[in-house]
């Protein structure tokens, strides 16, 4: 199932999800934050003024702990469970262009660059084969200038954005199918910071 098809049918799917939400006591803001989004997206999904594709029926249902063909008879295309490292660019970038901000989105983009070439000049210049000619700014110097932009930027973000209006802020989500990717995400990224401060 790709989708829920006609408006109808949308409209049919979302009072459906609503009424189980309902009858499990959940307000829409408990699921919203369960499912890492805003009051807003459940509401305009409960209410059909927003496509529920089936990996966002997908989270809903096991959120709310029902069988998908209590909603729609059979689902079977469920996303995977499994998290792909590469995957955690996309979702960084789909979130920041959905700031409506240029400046968030370049910031986004830089900040992914600049780690990858501090890592990328690391492991090429281990080999002394290749050339170390290939970088114009001398090592010590860019680590230094990317270490200081890797700490700096996410407070400059954070204090351009409280300055901004609360409905540009509010526009800072990923869609309700992403869910599953972004929790996946976090739970990877937090396991591997768990093991690496055991380790020290």
């Amino acid at each position: 199932m790709k989708g829920t098809g006609s408006l109808d049918g949308n409209k049919a799917v979302g009072m459906r999800f609503a009424e189980i939400r309902r009858s499990k006591g959940i307000s829409q803001m408990t699921a919203a934050k369960a499912l890492g989004t805003t009051q807003s997206n459940i509401s305009q999904l409960e209410n059909g003024r927003r496509r529920i594709s089936s990996a966002a029926a997908v989270e809903l249902c096991r959120f709310y702990g029902v069988p998908a063909s209590e909603v729609f008879g059979a689902l079977t295309d469920e996303p995977s469970e499994s998290f792909k490292a590469g995957e955690a660019e996309t979702l960084l970038l789909e979130l920041a262009a959905n700031s409506g901000s240029d400046d968030v989105a370049s910031s986004a983009e830089a900040y992914l660059s600049l780690c990858v070439y501090r890592l990328l000049r690391e492991l090429y210049e281990l080999n002394p084969h290749n050339s170390s000619g290939l970088f114009s700014i001398p090592k010590d110097k860019a680590e230094a200038l990317c270490e200081e932009f890797l700490a700096s930027e996410p407070e400059r973000l954070r204090a351009t954005l409280a300055a901004g209006s609360p409905s540009q802020r509010s526009r800072i989500e990923l869609p309700i199918e992403r869910s599953g990717e972004l929790r996946r995400f976090i739970a990877a990224c937090e396991e591997l910071l768990e093991r690496r401060s055991g380790k020290s």
